[in-house]
Parts: structure tokens; C-alpha cells; sequence
């Protein structure tokens, strides 16, 4: 059966084929070191950042909450990475609704004008 012989050469970590049995074997020493590497590399990254970033108290203080508070419109964010967004979405609506009500305001002062002062307001009798 010509699977079974082309089976024969396929990796056993990550299913490669391979062309004849040293190269599988060659191939296999290689691939077992590289996911032992990969999976120490992880183990220690995990351990890193459990040391390095604690979970913030649930009864912190008020100061550690200010800290994700944006500082547009005072909603409270969950994190840094939101409120970052957040203050971003949040200072260009801001900006944007102040460029509709100067536009807004101009337009107004457009569309009725004052009365010039020299004209007569019965100017039609």
C-alpha cells in the first residue's frame, strides 16, 4: 500500500513527510528539541509575567482605579490598553461635535442676518 510506505517517513511531532528514513530520523531528534525549547521558553514567560504583573486587589484603592479613568468624559476602564482606545474614540468625538456646532453657529449667522440700520422697517407702505 503506497500510504503505509509514505507514513513510514512522516514526522510523529508535527507530521511532516519526509523522503527516507534518515531524514526522519534527523528530522524527528531536530523537531522533539525544538518543542522541548518551545515549551520551556513558555513555561518561563508564564512564570515572568505571573511575577511581574499581579492582579490588581478588589478592594484597591481609589487611586489604582483613577488610573483607567478616561480623562475626556471620567468613564472608568478596565484596563490601560481600553482606556488608551477609549480616550482616543473619546477625543475625536469631542472634537468632531465641536466642529459641528461651529459650523452649526456659522451657518446660523448666515441664514439671518440683521436688519441694516439706515433701512426703514415699513419700507413697504
Amino acid at each position: 500500500a503506497p500510504e503505509d510506505a509514505e507514513s513510514r517517513w512522516q514526522c510523529v511531532y508535527c507530521g511532516r513527510m519526509l523522503c527516507n528514513a534518515g531524514a526522519k530520523s534527523n528530522h524527528e531528534r531536530w523537531c522533539k528539541q525544538q518543542q522541548e525549547k518551545q515549551a520551556l521558553e513558555e513555561e518561563a514567560a508564564e512564570a515572568a509575567a505571573a511575577r511581574s504583573s499581579p492582579l490588581p486587589e478588589p478592594d484597591a484603592p481609589e487611586d489604582a482605579e483613577s488610573r483607567w479613568q478616561c480623562v475626556y468624559c471620567g468613564r472608568m476602564l478596565c484596563n490601560a490598553g481600553a482606556k488608551s482606545n477609549h480616550e482616543r474614540w473619546c477625543k475625536q468625538q469631542q472634537e468632531k461635535q465641536a466642529l459641528e456646532e461651529e459650523a452649526a453657529e456659522a451657518a446660523a449667522a448666515r441664514s439671518s442676518p440683521l436688519p441694516e440700520p439706515d433701512a426703514p422697517e415699513d419700507a413697504e407702505s
